[in-house]
């Protein structure tokens, strides 16, 4: 079946969920601003795994304004956590009654927090299980492993993403992956250097174990969606380097130039995720009377601003390790 799709958000994921679903035959047209549209109008769209090209078009429709909204069948919301509300704004004045929504945010609940501002619409939580880097030149590419998560539904079927019933275990396996974005910002280095470093590493290990913690206590146990279950993650980032970066960091299939998309967000100044990544562990800690000292110190650095370089001797001693 031939669907009517609106792309809410033609950032890196928005981007690089539109090539592989028009390349199935989908009619689907991203919204987003002038200057991603001015790019793709130039170069096409062109979507890779690695340096593999999965799929590529010149004849997506692209738009500025949110009108496309009133046609489609199925509307991927892929804005920022801080973008939703605005979001939510056009679908409730343009979309249909019977138009399903798929929320694409990190974070823990974010299609619950979302479906009271579309009462009238069906809304879905997903989650993006990899890193998207943007190349330039109309090209958006997979930078580490993993897939596309979503809650079950008949329209969603064929598009090769995992469906599942409960939703929250693989929220939370995602959040701990997240946990490492304010690490990468703070540290101004591209996302495999900065793991080839254990200062760095035992900061992430430790706010994983705070993160555990609070899924424990919130009755969750988060999924694997990695090579390394949840409950060895923190053990084996605290390997040492002559282990971990030959032999553990290689099986994540991570891209020299890749960087977390809070790096972006710090250094220009713009609002980042903190609030639904680490901020979140601090909320649910505080709900169920877990201390999570390191999580908070990674919240109250980035909220700080200013686009600060930390090394890793200098961040260890700010988060207290």
């Amino acid at each position: 079946m031939t669907l009517r799709i609106a792309i809410f958000g033609a950032g890196r994921i928005g981007c690089w969920i539109a090539g592989p679903l028009a390349a199935q035959g989908h009619d689907v047209t991203l919204i987003g601003r002038e200057p991603t549209g001015r790019e793709i109008a130039e170069h096409g769209l062109t979507v890779l795994d690695a340096d593999e090209v999965i799929a590529a078009t010149r004849n997506l429709r692209y738009d500025v304004g949110p009108e496309s909204l009133a046609s489609a069948d199925l509307v991927l919301v892929t804005t920022k956590s801080g973008g939703l509300a605005a979001a939510a704004a056009d679908i409730t004045r343009l979309a249909r009654d019977d138009t399903v929504l798929v929320t694409l945010q990190n974070g823990i609940g974010v299609a619950a927090a979302f479906a009271p501002l579309v009462p009238r619409q069906k809304v879905l939580g997903g989650i993006v299980g990899f890193n998207v880097v943007h190349a330039g030149g109309g090209r958006w590419s997979k930078s580490s492993k993993g897939m596309i998560h979503c809650e079950k539904h008949p329209l969603l079927r064929d598009f090769g993403w995992h469906l599942v019933e409960d939703l929250r275990p693989i929220e939370w396996g995602k959040l701990l992956l997240n946990l490492n974005n304010p690490i990468n910002a703070l540290s101004g280095q591209p996302l495999k250097q900065q793991l080839e470093q254990i200062g760095y590493r035992r900061i992430l290990a430790t706010a994983m174990d705070e993160a555990l913690a609070v899924a424990k206590g919130a009755g969750v146990r988060p999924a694997k969606l990695g090579p390394t279950a949840p409950a060895l993650l923190s053990a084996g980032l605290r390997a040492p380097d002559w282990l971990f970066n030959p032999v553990l960091l290689p099986r994540q299939k991570i891209s020299d130039t890749a960087r977390l998309s809070m790096s972006d967000d710090y250094d220009t100044g713009k609002p980042t995720e903190i609030a639904e990544l680490n901020g979140k562990v601090v909320v649910l800690g505080r709900q169920f009377g877990i201390e999570t000292p390191v999580n908070a110190a990674l919240v109250k650095l980035i909220e700080a601003g200013g686009g600060n370089h930390f090394d890793a001797r200098t961040m260890l001693r700010l988060v207290g390790l």
